[in-house]
């Protein structure tokens, strides 16, 4: 049983359709023993990001048993598809993960770091892709279910056609221009008519699935010291790029407590990165920076919000042949990323369980707006927690987030979800059966 909370709720919904058609479609091009979509919730969950595919995705791995960090796992690699302008395999990420048996939080750090191995030779200077060693970590360390199913959906939708979305049709169309650097990189956006794909319309990406079927089959590590890794350097060379194999051989992503501000029972926990150079970007909550932010939670109380980057709206806008994944740009700083990222979870100490978490990965405001959000924990003038979007104090844009009045652990069915009204994303609450 789930619901959405989008405002074109027909309109959605056929919109739905067609995706989940596609999803079971995409079962049968991976044979593995894994379960096929699920038929029985076999456990309840909440979904936020600024793509409704990847939603689905995530939606899928929960009903089939998976925790909250297997469907942040999964959803990660749908956006890597999905809404390339801000998530890719050359990008990477920041998560903030809670952890209900423990109680406590941790930060998971996979932002980008500069590419040098070949920097002196290099026409593009790009960003070592820390996207697989993150979500690779996440899993490792939270992941219940096996990894190859966590990939299998995202791999699937690139080979047999992804639905372009509203949100990566609106980033397309402004930002088209980033791709102007590399032509078979905007090639890859084209359809048959040789214009730029619009939404609706179904983007097949043949190399972009032949790397995620190379991820699924062999551990991470290959992709940073195995056969995957001198493809991905030998590719690189020859475009040009900055990056080698002991760029991706030397990149570990790294893993820290998150401290606690505890304020009249609440416990605030916060991650984020702000821009070393936000002149270079537009901070416009209605544009694109070149990230994303979800939110996923499990019925078992655990919550892991992350904001995945590109440092740029579709990275440098250079696709090297065969990697089907485009660079993101050499960080300005040498360790920050130029999009802000901004993450909070918010435990209420008197209940034991979330009520609060948000991710952002656009714009200057959302730093300010998230902080403001989670000191009110999503609550409106009456102290009471809003059921229609946009309601209360839950932050207008560039924002995903769910509150849970009660806390999570008294049942997700009194929790609601607020997806960014600009990014044109998805909120769900799965239900889980018993």
């Amino acid at each position: 049983m789930w619901r959405n909370n989008g405002r074109r709720i027909l309109v959605n919904a056929i919109f739905l359709v067609g995706i989940v058609t596609l999803l079971a479609a995409c079962q049968a091009v991976v044979r593995t023993d894994f379960a096929s979509y699920a038929s029985k919730m076999e456990r309840g969950g909440i979904i936020v990001a600024d793509e409704p595919q990847a939603v689905l995705i995530a939606q899928e791995i929960i009903g089939n048993g998976g925790s909250a960090a297997d469907a942040a796992v999964a959803l990660g690699f749908g956006l890597s598809v999905t809404l390339q302008s801000s998530a890719g395999l050359g990008g990477g990420g920041l998560c903030l993960v809670y952890d209900s048996v423990q109680e406590r939080a941790e930060i998971l750090d996979f932002t980008p770091m500069p590419a040098t191995g070949l920097k002196t030779a290099a026409k593009w200077h790009v960003a070592v892709p820390t996207l697989v060693r993150g979500m690779y970590a996440l899993h490792a360390k939270y992941g219940e279910l096996p990894w190859q199913q966590l990939v299998v959906p995202a791999e699937n939708m690139a080979r047999t056609g992804v639905y372009v979305g509203r949100a990566f049709a609106v980033e397309l169309a402004n930002s088209a221009a980033s791709l102007s650097n590399d032509p078979s990189a905007i090639d890859n956006f084209m359809s048959p008519s040789r214009t730029t794909v619009e939404e609706g319309d179904r983007l097949v990406l043949p190399e972009l699935a032949a790397m995620l079927s190379s991820i699924r089959r062999a551990l991470p590590s290959d992709f940073y010291a195995g056969e995957i890794a001198k493809l991905i350097a030998i590719e690189s060379e020859k475009r040009g790029a900055s990056l080698s194999v002991k760029d991706l051989r030397d990149y570990a992503p790294e893993w820290r407590e998150a401290e606690a501000l505890t304020v009249s029972g609440d416990e605030y926990y916060n991650a984020d990165y702000t821009a070393k150079n936000e002149t270079h970007f537009q901070s416009d909550a209605s544009d694109s920076v070149g990230a994303t932010g979800f939110v996923v939670a499990d019925s078992d109380g655990d919550v892991v919000a992350c904001a995945l980057t590109m440092l740029h709206p579709f990275g440098l806008g250079v696709m090297a042949k065969k990697l089907g994944f485009l660079f993101a740009p050499y960080p300005i700083g040498n360790t920050r990323p130029l999009s802000p990222l901004a993450l909070t979870i918010t435990v209420d100490q008197r209940s034991g369980g979330v009520k609060y978490a948000a991710a952002s990965g656009g714009g200057s405001a959302a730093l300010a707006q998230i902080d403001a959000a989670s000191r009110n924990a999503g609550l409106g003038q009456s102290g009471k927690a809003s059921s229609r979007e946009g309601e209360g104090k839950m932050p207008a844009r560039p924002v995903n987030a769910m509150f849970c009045e009660n806390g999570l652990k008294k049942g997700i069915e009194r929790c609601v979800v607020r997806r960014d009204p600009d990014r044109h994303g998805f909120g769900t609450i799965v239900l889980g059966e018993p």
